[in-house]
């Protein structure tokens, strides 16, 4: 994944701008089915910490993964008002944890941080832009 960053370090790209504790983040579009309120999840004994459960979307079961511990921001309760942000990528389909969705954001390609830059574990992420 991060050679597609490469390849593409001159073109600018849709990003779903997303927030994170207090932190805002942002995912490329092209990966993004769409964002939903947050709803009730199955917890999933023994689970790795980044994975707050299962949810059913449209009777398809779907993890919930939580990214906050990985960059070392406060996990809060699920709240009505939070999103699950569904992702498909070419092997595997999830929910990603947020708190809000900002909307829709056109930047350069090359404020793509790579996943690895950041924490190993995330490879189903092309990878993390933050914003200021």
């Amino acid at each position: 994944m991060e050679n597609k960053l490469k390849e593409k370090q001159n073109q600018m790209g849709y990003f779903l701008v997303f927030t994170l504790a207090d932190k805002r983040f942002a995912l490329p579009l092209d990966q993004v089915l769409r964002a939903i309120h947050a709803v009730d999840i199955t917890k999933i004994p023994k689970a790795p910490e980044i994975v707050r459960g299962l949810v059913n979307f449209s009777g398809k079961i779907l993890p919930v993964i939580d990214i906050s511990k990985r960059f070392y921001l406060p996990e809060e309760d699920l709240k009505p008002e939070h999103y699950f942000i569904l992702i498909k990528t070419k092997n595997k389909s999830f929910a990603l944890f947020a708190n809000s969705v900002e909307g829709l954001k056109q930047e350069m390609i090359t404020n793509i941080i790579p996943p690895s830059n950041i924490v190993t574990g995330v490879e189903f992420l092309a990878g993390v832009m933050r914003l200021d």
